[in-house]
């Protein structure tokens, strides 16, 4: 959902598709509404989809349930908390706080050491996503890295 300045745009996704609606501003619950269907190649496509929409909204159609998420990959869940810790590592936060913040404070609490794999684990991801920033995202695409020198790699205090 965003503010489009003279409406508020929403994507639901009614089954497996997705349905854009703009919404004025002004209206409140118990208003009236219409769905407008833009003419083209995909106008009964857009017809059937706000039909089932306001079927659903009218209470007289179930909704399909949502189909379940695959789960992340081991890259992708790498990437997340790259970025997470590069975030953080920017605001300048500490190598604890980070892996406090990706790990939770429990895990922290008990598994963190001055020699201890999650230390590393956090050291290894504010390393990597200050190289990705600096140019080496270039190399995941084939691509020649150019470094920028923007980003500071000094390590961090325990």
């Amino acid at each position: 959902m965003l503010h489009a300045g003279l409406c508020i745009q929403l994507r639901i996704n009614v089954g497996s598709r997705p349905l854009d609606l703009k919404i004025h501003p002004r209206l409140e619950d118990g208003h009236a509404f219409s769905f407008r269907v833009v003419p083209g190649g995909f106008h009964r496509i857009n017809w059937l989809a706000a039909h089932r929409a306001n079927r659903i909204l009218n209470g007289s159609m179930p909704a399909e349930p949502l189909a379940a998420a695959s789960r992340p990959t081991r890259n992708a869940v790498t990437h997340m908390r790259m970025l997470q810790a590069l975030d953080a590592r920017l605001a300048g936060a500490s190598h604890r706080s980070i892996a406090e913040a990706i790990f939770g404070e429990e895990a922290v609490r008990r598994r963190w050491s001055a020699d201890g794999e999650l230390r590393a684990q956090t050291r290894y991801l504010v390393r990597r996503s200050l190289s990705l920033a600096s140019g080496d995202y270039l190399g995941l695409a084939g691509l020649q890295t150019v470094r920028t020198g923007y980003f500071n790699t000094a390590s961090d205090s325990p």
